[in-house]
């Protein structure tokens, strides 16, 4: 993986299931609704700086963020990571990155996540903010989507570098197509801040690219009883936890 410029950690490691296909969000969609404008409240931010944990810093964002708010600190993005390479594909961790399958299945072994599925196409993923909740958004990160434009949107122009980037939209605006990127690189990343803005033509790029998206759609907020313990690649982590569960997509 070639390096992102300094200050903007990355760290997505290229990873497909072809399981992915079997479960689909738009079987959680109602086809007949309307796309609606909807921003989803993350009253907490996260900024992986130079790491490559961006895998782990979006997922603690979208644990953060809404409709079922659950508070973070600055060690849950590293502690995402960590768990996510004991459980992916590569062997040992002596190596960057992660992927989001692996970072996903860590959320549901500490008691976070029940289920999530995929986005196949941008109607997916702007009925999915509008309807469920955030997109968890992880492909190729193209060099110009490293600096926003003078509005704030993220341009998909440039070449690959071979850098892959894990991120969460936030917001959907029915009106224009246009979706909220909350990115892990801080306070002034744009003009918007934290955030930038993608175009559904943006996203539908992305897709074509080999972007996965994926949408939590069962959440569970637990009380853990007892931190996990660190485990061998492989092995597994049980936490007892208690609390509420909250389905927000129903079959």
């Amino acid at each position: 993986m070639n390096a992102a410029p300094i200050g903007y950690g990355t760290g997505l490691l290229p990873s497909h299931d072809s399981r992915n296909a079997d479960y689909p969000v738009s079987a959680m969609l109602d086809p007949t609704a309307a796309l609606v404008s909807k921003t989803w409240a993350q009253p907490q931010r996260f900024d992986q700086g130079q790491t490559p944990r961006c895998v782990g810093f979006s997922l603690a964002q979208e644990l953060s963020a809404e409709p079922v708010v659950i508070p973070c600190s600055d060690w849950t993005g590293p502690n995402i990571y960590n768990l996510a390479q004991k459980l992916d594909e590569w062997p040992g961790e002596g190596y960057d990155g992660t992927s989001p399958l692996a970072g996903l299945k860590a959320l549901q072994q500490w008691g976070y996540v029940g289920e999530y599925r995929w986005a196949a196409t941008v109607e997916d993923v702007l009925n999915s903010l509008s309807q469920i909740g955030p997109v968890i958004m992880a492909g190729p990160w193209l060099t110009g989507m490293f600096t926003p434009d003078a509005q704030g949107y993220v341009n998909v122009a440039g070449t690959s570098g071979n850098i892959g980037h894990c991120y969460l939209l936030g917001a959907v605006d029915a009106a224009s197509g246009d979706t909220t990127l909350r990115q892990t690189w801080g306070p002034h990343w744009s003009v918007l801040g934290w955030d930038g803005k993608l175009r559904a033509d943006s996203i539908r790029q992305l897709l074509a690219m080999g972007t996965q998206a994926a949408i939590i759609t069962t959440r569970f907020d637990p009380t853990p009883v007892n931190p996990p313990a660190p485990v061998a690649k492989g092995g597994i982590v049980l936490t007892e936890a208690s609390g509420a569960q909250r389905k927000f997509a129903e079959a």
